[in-house]
């Protein structure tokens, strides 16, 4: 059985992340390697917020909190596949998601 989300769900739901206001690069990403987080939205500049990865069955792979700075570097687990990831961003009542690909091949 599904989840049903009456309005006020949908209505209250934590805001998003402006497309443009957050940038995560480069995108594709080896394993081990460090990934450039650009955060432009003033409401979370300078605040703590979570990062968690979540391979593709929902698994969670990495979790750090960090302080929002304009531009972060992001180590990506040395030990994670070839593959699609969701990256989410949290801190205090705002949620962002983002999907990054690892690509280990030479």
């Amino acid at each position: 059985m599904g989840i049903i989300h009456t309005r006020k769900d949908i209505t209250n739901a934590p805001p998003d992340i402006a497309e443009e206001s957050l940038r995560v690069f480069p995108n594709p990403v080896k394993a081990g390697k460090q990934m450039n987080l650009v955060f432009e939205d003033e409401p979370w500049l300078m605040k703590e917020i979570m990062i968690t990865i979540f391979d593709i069955s929902g698994k969670n792979m990495l979790t750090k909190e960090l302080v929002a700075l304009p531009d972060l570097m992001l180590t990506v687990p040395s030990e994670l596949k070839s593959g699609v990831y969701i990256l989410v961003f949290r801190s205090d009542n705002r949620i962002s998601r983002r999907m990054i690909r690892v690509d280990n091949r030479p």
